[in-house]
């Protein structure tokens, strides 16, 4: 038999081979040129020609996107990526065990398109906020839910892969904070105005504003104090996740990023409860020390 012409003697019963169908009680013939091209017209037809050329399904699911989702990826890929490498390449797969290696940049790699295709899933059921700023930190928090959940069933214990990708949202968030702050310290060298105007900022301008997260503030002398009532982002991880799960993924990696913030502004956080942790609201006490014992709230 010459390689060109590939003879396939399938007798006795109706099959279907590479596509063709076969008449019972004899053989067929099928031409080795004929079933290349056959295979390279389903391979196109069926969308696996993107598993050949790079690039080709990332633009496919940008077109499946919102707008607002797409420029949310190709604004935050980068920046997403950079920070999961920072926090977590070279950390320990198993916390406390190095026996069991370390997490490798083709591991961040998966771990993120993965977290990127669940976050198509996440982002769809977000709803509509009247603040820009609330809009995208509910982005936000589709992704880093996605990232967690992509950890975990990678085999990452719970409360670590909470930790992880906590570790690496404070990288991005601790730049975003950074403009504020900037801002303010051009206008008082006072550390609690300094807190005060800082926190005035980001709850009353952006990116939390008064449109869509309730909040009360309190006076005090030592820096930027209030009450939240409503959150966007808590009531997002309380929509997509059961109640254990929404309680600590939203604590893990937004409620506790505001304790290093406030030493960043160059205070501290003083806090009793969170609306995440079943509280009636997420108290936010900016603070620092340099007021007399008299003038503490």
């Amino acid at each position: 038999m010459m390689i060109s012409d590939m003879t396939a003697l399938l007798c006795g019963s109706l099959q279907t081979h590479l596509g063709t169908q076969l008449p019972s009680g004899g053989g067929h013939t099928i031409s080795a040129g004929q079933w290349h091209r056959d295979v390279r017209h389903r391979r196109c037809s069926s969308g696996l020609d993107d598993l050949y050329r790079p690039g080709a399904g990332i633009r496919a699911r940008l077109a499946e996107m919102t707008p607002r989702q797409r420029l949310y990826r190709l604004a935050f890929a980068p920046l997403v990526r950079g920070a999961a490498k920072t926090a977590i390449l070279g950390r320990n797969r198993v916390r406390g065990d190095m026996s069991k290696g370390r997490f490798t940049k083709a591991e961040i790699r998966d771990l993120l398109k993965d977290a990127w295709t669940r976050f198509e899933a996440h982002a769809a059921q977000i709803p509509h906020e009247r603040d820009a700023g609330a809009r995208l930190w509910l982005l936000n928090g589709a992704l880093i839910i996605s990232a967690i959940q992509a950890a975990i069933d990678r085999g990452v214990a719970r409360n670590y892969a909470i930790e992880l990708v906590g570790d690496a949202a404070w990288i991005i968030y601790r730049r975003v904070m950074m403009v504020p702050d900037a801002l303010v310290r051009l206008t008082t060298r006072d550390p609690a105005k300094r807190l005060k105007r800082d926190t005035h900022l980001i709850m009353d301008v952006f990116p939390f504003g008064p449109k869509s997260y309730c909040k009360r503030w309190i006076d005090s002398d030592r820096g930027g104090v209030f009450l939240v009532t409503r959150c966007p982002y808590q009531e997002l991880h309380h929509n997509l996740l059961p109640p254990e799960d929404a309680r600590d993924f939203c604590q893990g990696t937004a409620c506790n990023l505001d304790y290093p913030l406030a030493e960043m502004w160059g205070g501290h956080l003083e806090r009793t409860e969170t609306l995440a942790g079943g509280g009636k609201y997420c108290d936010f006490r900016y603070v620092t020390d340099t007021q007399p014992e008299g003038n503490r709230d």
